[in-house]
């Protein structure tokens, strides 16, 4: 029989799983055009405005509220010479300004490089700031 933290743990697990998965349905805003990323490789940054979310709850005076320092988003570059997309499941932490990379699909395949779980912090003048600026304001 479960206890109340093993029903906690699912529900968050449960959650997890919905959040990962990117739906077909997205509002997908541009919020960089022709961003360089590694090796001289261009694509358009994307993200999408209905996957904004805050997964974290932090204690309150009055109970427990939604931590808005910390909010998780896809992400998605289109690379319009090859017609090739990679989508980036993240959270982005309004608070000390740092992305931690939780999922990718390429291609419509997952991919798991060694980067995953990192915390990368937002450099000045990057498409990771734009993002930053539009979703921290």
């Amino acid at each position: 029989m479960l206890k109340g933290n093993s029903y906690a743990l699912l529900l968050i697990l449960l959650l997890l799983l919905i959040q990962l998965n990117p739906a077909e349905g997205a509002d997908w805003r541009m919020y960089a055009k022709e961003a360089p990323l590694e090796r001289g490789i261009v694509g358009n940054a994307y993200y999408d405005k209905d996957s904004i979310a805050y997964p974290f709850e932090t204690k309150g005076f009055f109970g427990m509220k939604k931590d808005k320092s910390i909010i998780s988003i896809w992400t998605k570059y289109v690379f319009p010479r090859t017609n090739r997309e990679m989508r980036l499941f993240s959270y982005v932490s309004c608070r000390t300004r740092e992305i931690i990379l939780k999922s990718i699909i390429s291609d419509g395949h997952y991919i798991y490089p060694p980067f995953l779980n990192r915390t990368f912090g937002i450099e000045p003048n990057t498409t990771d700031e734009k993002l930053y600026k539009i979703l921290c304001r």
